[in-house]
């Protein structure tokens, strides 16, 4: 995804991905594990439009593990 902050000041561009692992299912019901990992930046723009420098970076991985 782009957009577009502080009319137009700045940049983001983000995108994410989601997993899915470890599916158990039991007589309680069911529990898996998931890991995100995302994407994203904004940065300044030029008056042509054009991105300058990063603004802010928040790239990362979570994983959120399943309980019994």
């Amino acid at each position: 995804m782009i957009y577009q902050l502080e009319e137009g000041k700045l940049e983001g561009v983000y995108s994410d991905e989601i997993f899915f692992s470890n599916l158990v299912q039991s007589e309680h019901g069911f529990r898996f594990d998931m890991t995100t990992v995302t994407c994203g930046k904004i940065y300044f723009l030029a008056s042509d439009e054009r991105r300058g420098k990063v603004k802010k970076d928040f790239n990362g991985v979570k994983a959120y593990f399943g309980t019994s």
